[in-house]
């Protein structure tokens, strides 16, 4: 640990940990009630949180994460627009 130094991918963008970040924030704000998720977006939440616990089993490289990055990506915006929603009606 203390001669290494730390790896970069050039492939990595301020996205990948802002929708993840959102797309759980939604996940919490859903689990507490405050929005309601259809069974379709259920699917997709259940496949990300699935997905997310089998790669933090083991060795992961970022090729292993592109697989979910289009339904974080989708998950952050519906996250983002259900809870703009409950704001805005308030």
């Amino acid at each position: 640990w203390g001669e290494r130094r730390i790896m970069s991918d050039p492939q990595w963008t301020f996205l990948w940990p802002a929708s993840t970040l959102i797309a759980f924030l939604g996940l919490a704000f859903s689990a507490i009630k405050r929005i309601r998720f259809s069974p379709q977006e259920l699917v997709v939440c259940f496949w990300v949180i699935f997905y997310s616990l089998m790669l933090s089993t083991g060795y992961t490289s970022t090729r292993y994460f592109f697989p979910v990055l289009p339904y974080l990506y989708i998950l952050m915006v519906l996250s983002i627009i259900k809870i703009y929603g409950i704001f805005k009606k308030s």
